[in-house]
């Protein structure tokens, strides 16, 4: 395929000077836009900012968008940030760049990441249900519905049994599947458990196990090797009791990931569930280096956060994000 290229010139820095191009004819049919930014707009209010007014604009239109600031630029791109930039725009056009080379599988398995931010009123919204394949791919970005906590067991439930749906109807109903959760906080009966129990009645005739997995870095355990002198080696599994480990993958740290399985979970092989932790933390596609959480932690802790400030922009539909539910579209 021939790529090509469209360049639109700004004639100011404020945004109406953005707004001006924003919405050419020849940019609305592009795959992806980049958008040179400066560092001095990071301070501007989300409605004020070219940064946020172009990416939910375009994204409006089921364009992901790519920034860039003036300053990175100018400083002469160096081989590792362009390496990072071109992962990032493949990722946006709906490429995926790497899996997890795994060994044959028992049962179809889905991995179901949940993770939050904190908004201006120190309250917590969730990113619900990020769903990967178990070798990594990921099948939907599919944000909806934000949450609460108050609504946070039904939108689980639903947003579970959407999703799933397509992919039981290839599956013979006397097989058993398999959902494992990663998790930013403890399971609860009120909440994650409410929903499977919503999802089992829902699915009737089907047969699932899952596993409830908290990954946390907030605890006291530290590791060290040979009284700190030595390098602690990457994958480090330590399991502490029955339901217990902790993981080290994140080098010249001392800190490691403590991995907590719920004991109501119908799927309990620890170390299975560590293994693909580590195997997940190496799946980010912001960059070439191992992230610090798991992609399934990490995508939707970013994809909350980055709704949430578009929702501040003014006339901005959130329903729009499904036009580019199967992109990463906000790392």
């Amino acid at each position: 395929n021939t790529l090509c290229f469209v360049f639109k010139k700004i004639n100011g820095l404020d945004l109406d000077s953005y707004k001006e191009v924003l919405y050419n004819s020849e940019l609305l049919n592009c795959n992806l836009t980049f958008v040179v930014v400066n560092e001095a707009q990071e301070k501007l209010p989300v409605n004020n900012s070219p940064y946020y007014v172009c990416k939910a604009k375009l994204i409006g239109n089921g364009i992901p968008t790519q920034d860039v600031q003036i300053e990175t630029i100018r400083q002469s791109l160096n081989d590792f940030t362009l390496k990072n930039i071109a992962l990032n725009i493949y990722a946006k056009l709906g490429g995926t760049a790497w899996t997890i080379e795994k060994e044959d599988k028992l049962k179809e398995e889905l991995v179901i990441g949940i993770g939050s931010t904190v908004v201006e009123n120190n309250q917590f919204v969730l990113g619900i249900a990020q769903v990967f394949h178990n070798d990594g791919s990921y099948l939907t970005g599919d944000c909806s519905p934000l949450s609460s906590f108050s609504s946070y067991a039904k939108n689980l439930e639903d947003h579970l049994f959407k999703t799933l749906k397509p992919h039981l109807e290839n599956m013979k109903k006397s097989e058993t599947f398999r959902l494992i959760f990663h998790l930013f906080k403890s399971a609860s009966k009120e909440y994650e458990i409410k929903a499977i129990n919503g999802l089992k009645e829902r699915l009737v005739g089907y047969k699932f196990e899952f596993a409830l997995v908290h990954l946390a870095y907030g605890h006291n355990f530290r590791i060290f090797n040979n009284d700190g002198k030595n390098e602690i080696n990457q994958g480090t599994y330590i399991q502490l009791s029955k339901n217990t480990a902790l993981l080290h993958f994140v080098k010249n740290s001392d800190l490691p990931l403590k991995i907590d399985l719920d004991k109501r979970s119908t799927f309990t092989s620890l170390f299975y569930l560590a293994k693909q932790v580590y195997w997940f933390s190496h799946l980010s596609h912001r960059s070439y280096m191992p992230s610090k959480r798991t992609v399934t932690i990490m995508y939707p802790s970013l994809m909350a956060k980055m709704t949430e400030e578009l929702k501040k922009v003014e006339d901005w539909d959130f329903e729009r994000l499904k036009a580019v539910s199967e992109k990463l579209w906000f790392i």
